[in-house]
């Protein structure tokens, strides 16, 4: 049996096109693998996740203490003192997993206003927000990292 000129050209369309398909996903999953490695924040399906368990304690080789890294960055939300930030997918704050961290050196906890209720944080305290939930920090500005 031999192919014809349009059989030989859909076969030629075909792998390429699964050729195509392939290298788009394997440039997504490199990408997705170094965002990862470089924020150490993981998303899936509108839900923000922290790879780290304490992504901001930082520990001097030189004297074995354990430091805390408030320096503000990219990936960082900073929550204004006196504003309400409402957790959802059309907003600015996705759900997932935070590290909240005081944005004033010297103050170790803080007060944030959550779904109605007044609760004292400490610097670097993790906290897991849901869809829905409102934030006002009351005495201070907070970072969300």
């Amino acid at each position: 049996m031999q192919l014809g000129i349009y059989e030989i050209i859909y076969i030629v369309l075909g792998v390429s096109a699964l050729v195509f398909i392939l290298m788009f996903i394997d440039l997504k999953v490199h990408n997705k693998k170094e965002r990862i490695e470089k924020t150490g924040i993981d998303e899936k399906g509108g839900v923000r996740y922290t790879v780290e368990d304490q992504p901001v304690v930082v520990t001097d080789t030189a004297t074995g203490t354990e430091e805390v890294n408030v320096t503000y960055e990219r990936q960082d939300i900073l929550l204004r003192r006196g504003f309400k930030y409402i957790v959802g997918e059309n907003n600015k704050i996705k759900a997932g997993k935070y590290t909240l961290l005081s944005s004033e050196e010297g103050i170790k906890d803080f007060n944030i206003r959550r779904n109605g209720y007044v609760r004292t944080y400490d610097h670097n305290s993790s906290v897991v927000l849901a869809e829905g939930d409102d934030l006002t920090p009351v005495n201070i500005s907070v970072i969300l990292r």
